[in-house]
């Protein structure tokens, strides 16, 4: 019994197929665009979380499941704004006019290889599924194909058979349709996150800190809650209260403070006396000195604020933006929960004056002050 995976993304402008290509996903953002899109109108399924997209998390999932191959295809309804670093060296070129055409080539290719099964997953909401109890499900139902339906309504991942005769392309077009259609449905009473909006961002993230859910921070837990990136810089001076994130190569300065669930990812800075609290920092953001960023999402020169729902631009690049690295965001690089490295830690303590250790403590726990 095999089983293949097709992942619809909005913003994807060229396919990606496991079967075609070697390298590890990788993912490069646009960042003309990335960076003018307002937070509230993010698809947060692309951006870093964690050390991870969930994307790549998704992906991850299914080949532990041994699902292969997995191919991602856009949704032409929606504007790109994110591009493969590699592209297949085989194979069809969808054109992307017309999504059905591309699934229903999808499809034949995978009868021909005589897969029989195919999970199809149009990614926004993040779900913790067991694809291996789905297909067992599906399997036992007998229908053409099963939906699943969570709590609050269905989660947009579908499972088709592709025996002959099990009327596949109806049920396929059924699908990308949206429209009601007689089919299993598969009850799910686990963790799921709509990831609708930056208020769902937060609440993943502080969910996985939390240990609320089985996701899993990329890097190394140095102290209970206290998970810490490859090559991050925490300086001897700096505070980090548990449950926190710092990512990889983030530099994070003399005095900042960083607790109550925060999230700082890759290639951040905060600088010195800076508290962030209750908040996510996207990768290549700055920080400046002396703030205070409390209940926010914050991607280069970008501030939601949520309890307040404000967004705001700040053109003073002293306060907030992008960091000097921020163009090395376009530089391939592979999907870190396949990186051999991913949880070792390279330099963690920046150099300083300072003969004492950098300050990590539980919540609710007083630092010391010098």
């Amino acid at each position: 019994m095999r089983a293949a995976a097709v992942l619809i993304v909005d913003g994807i402008t060229q396919p990606w197929n496991s079967a075609e290509t070697a390298d590890a996903l990788s993912l490069r953002v646009i960042e003309a665009e990335f960076r003018t899109n307002p937070l509230s109108a993010r698809r947060f399924v692309l951006s870093d979380f964690l050390g991870a997209t969930v994307l790549q998390r998704v992906i991850n999932r299914l080949q532990i499941c041994e699902v292969d191959p997995i191919c991602i295809l856009g949704d032409p309804h929606h504007p790109a704004s994110v591009e493969f670093a590699h592209s297949p060296v085989d194979g069809p070129q969808p054109s992307f006019q017309n999504l059905w055409a591309e699934a229903e080539q999808l499809f034949l290719q995978f009868a021909q290889r005589e897969i029989d099964f195919v999970f199809l997953i149009r990614l926004g909401t993040y779900a913790e599924l067991d694809f291996v109890d789905l297909l067992q499900f599906h399997r036992e139902n007998g229908e053409a194909f099963t939906c699943v339906e969570g709590t609050r309504g269905p989660v947009h991942i579908f499972v088709l058979s592709l025996a002959k005769g099990s009327g596949w392309a109806d049920a396929l077009k059924s699908v990308l349709r949206r429209e009601p259609s007689l089919s299993a449905r598969y009850k799910f009473y686990g963790y799921i996150n709509p990831l609708a909006s930056a208020y769902d961002f937060r609440r993943l993230a502080q969910d996985a800190l939390a240990g609320r859910c089985d996701l899993k921070p990329v890097g190394k837990e140095l102290r209970p809650g206290i998970w810490v990136g490859e090559g991050a810089a925490i300086d001897r001076r700096a505070r980090i209260l548990a449950p926190a994130y710092v990512g990889a190569h983030a530099e994070i300065m003399a005095a900042a403070l960083i607790t109550r669930g925060s999230a700082i990812e890759h290639h951040c800075q905060v600088d010195c006396g800076t508290v962030v609290d209750d908040s996510s920092v996207l990768p290549y953001t700055y920080l400046g000195p002396g703030l205070e960023v409390t209940h926010a999402v914050v991607d280069g020169g970008r501030l939601l604020h949520l309890a307040r729902n404000i967004e705001v631009q700040i053109a003073d690049r002293r306060l907030i933006g992008p960091t000097h690295s921020a163009s090395a965001r376009h530089r391939t690089g592979v999907n870190p929960l396949k990186s051999p490295t991913a949880h070792g830690i390279r330099g963690l303590v920046a150099p300083t004056e300072c003969v004492e250790p950098a300050s990590f403590h539980k919540a609710g726990e007083i630092a010391p002050s010098s």
